[in-house]
């Protein structure tokens, strides 16, 4: 099943004028947040969906999307728990032996003409193997409808041909930045919180997200 929407840090500090970054993309297929990690972009993510957004379909994405099947089961799961059981019919393509993950882009673009959605995709950039799919997810999309997606590079996907259309919104690490605009006495008294919940955010944003090594005395 699809991750829910995560819940906003404690001291989260309102950030408007992100949020209207990523509101102007509406009117692409795509918008690509791209950043290194500890940047912000899950958090930027998950404040635009729980405070502009609320019906998107979120999925963070993990190492067994790398296959295309499992990826677009996962998008398809997180768009029927969003809009209920008028997926099921695509989620069960997915069921079948063998199934094409074409045919299952080619199936959502299908249902996306009745009713549009913005599908939100969290770490994309672990799905590679999924960059085909992905591609035709995103260039057949119809209109109304949106992707939008957070990575430590490009998405896996053939952005080139969406930034010569025109086609795509692109928010980068300088985007994320605290400008001031934001109320410096505001931010310190979002943050002022326990060291415990500092660390607490440091090991949830950062360390959780690094790969494990061995270690030697």
């Amino acid at each position: 099943m699809p991750a829910r929407v995560p819940a906003l840090p404690a001291f989260h500090v309102a950030r408007p004028r992100l949020l209207d970054i990523l509101d102007r993309g509406a009117e692409v297929p795509l918008t690509a947040v791209i950043a290194p990690p500890g940047a912000g972009k899950s958090i930027t993510l998950t404040a635009w969906i729980r405070e502009r957004c609320p019906d998107a379909a979120w999925v963070a994405c993990e190492e067994r999307d790398r296959d295309p099947v499992v990826f677009m089961g996962h998008v398809a799961a997180a768009l029927r728990t969003t809009q209920g059981d008028r997926w099921l019919e695509t989620l069960e393509l997915i069921g079948e032996r063998d199934p094409d993950p074409e045919v299952v882009v080619d199936a959502i673009g299908r249902e996306l003409e009745r009713s549009s959605a913005v599908i939100v995709l969290d770490d994309v950039h672990i799905a590679r193997e999924a960059r085909r799919v992905l591609s035709r997810l995103v260039e057949r999309l119809p209109a109304g409808s949106r992707v939008v997606t957070g990575s430590r590079g490009d998405p896996p996907l053939a952005i080139h041909r969406l930034r010569a259309d025109g086609r795509c919104l692109e928010v980068r690490e300088a985007d994320l930045r605290l400008t001031l605009d934001v109320d410096p006495g505001g931010f310190l008294a979002e943050f002022s919180g326990s060291s415990r919940r500092v660390s607490d955010h440091l090991v949830e944003e950062v360390l959780a997200r690094q790969t494990e090594s061995p270690c030697f005395g």
